[in-house]
């Protein structure tokens, strides 16, 4: 299923409180993202970011345009209906470099959430107490 938002026009005001049009702002039911899979934002120039992502197949890409061969990676996706054990999860947490990384993996499996729920949360505080050295830039 694909949904298209209502795009609003954004004003801002300037020094002057005169108001600027600087851009598009959709219109949405408060928590709508929360019911899809994926979840594309579109810029001006229709290049896609995922901001939701259970899929993993667009985690941290850069914007792209969308096209069949898009198309083809989330049908290939929805085909597979793989079932992921608790122990490959576990696993996937303990190899998290970022909390970016690790809450994208906590929402892609709903279903795990409270069985690894400790995990998630250990690995979480490990990651705010001694980020990755190559993440930050610094040694």
């Amino acid at each position: 299923m694909a949904l298209n938002l209502r795009p609003n026009t954004l004003l801002i005001f300037n020094n002057l409180l005169v108001p600027e049009k600087v851009g598009l702002k959709s219109v949405q039911r408060d928590g709508l993202e929360y019911e899809f899979t994926l979840v594309f934002d579109l810029d001006m120039k229709n290049s896609a970011t995922a901001s939701k992502d259970r899929t993993g197949l667009f985690v941290g890409k850069p914007a792209e345009l969308l096209s069949a061969e898009t198309g083809k990676l989330i049908q290939q996706w929805c085909n597979t209906g793989e079932q992921i054990e608790v122990d490959e999860v576990s696993e996937r947490i303990g190899s998290c470099l970022s909390m970016e990384e690790l809450l994208t993996l906590y929402n892609m499996f709903p279903q795990y959430q409270e069985v690894l729920n400790t995990e998630f949360k250990r690995r979480k505080r490990e990651l705010i107490i001694s980020p990755s050295p190559t993440l930050n830039g610094s040694f």
